[in-house]
């Protein structure tokens, strides 16, 4: 396990499908609005998506792992990885999740603050996307390293 982090990764993502399959409520969704459309995603579906990103990250790794240049760099993607991951998954299911209201023409909006009391939440969403997508270019940058490095010994 030591030189194997990614083995962590394969575990990640049947935790995280085993916890969509226990105890996330599949009749419960998130509502995304962009623009002038609406997204609705399961809550299941968005454990799902990590699951598969997890899945798909250990078997990219696993072609890879001959050319890695740094076991270090790979430690860091995988950690990294694996903690949005979880970080993601959770907050967008439990804390983005209607709270059983009842529908928005039986509530009264209008001493209502609006849509600024997500702003913090949101930032910190964008943050976590963004360590995401930032650690797997990392991931990137250590396999062409390790191409480069492997080709100029073999030359």
């Amino acid at each position: 396990m030591k030189n194997k982090p990614t083995l962590l990764l394969i575990v990640a993502a049947t935790v995280l499908f085993l916890l969509s399959l226990l105890f996330v409520d599949k009749g419960k969704s998130i509502d995304v609005h962009l623009h002038d459309t609406y997204f609705i995603f399961s809550q299941r579906h968005i454990f799902w998506f990590f699951a598969f990103l997890n899945l798909m990250l250990w078997l990219l790794s696993l072609i890879a792992k001959k050319v890695l240049f740094s076991n270090c760099l790979n430690w860091l993607h995988v950690i990294v990885t694996i903690a949005t991951s979880y970080f993601l998954a959770f907050t967008i299911c439990f804390f983005y999740s209607s709270k059983g209201l009842e529908p928005r023409k039986y509530i009264d909006l209008s001493n209502s603050i609006g849509f600024s009391s997500f702003d913090g939440s949101t930032k910190t969403l964008q943050i976590a996307f963004t360590i995401l997508v930032l650690v797997q270019i990392v991931f990137l940058i250590n396999v062409i390293i390790g191409i480069v490095r492997k080709n100029l010994t073999t030359t």
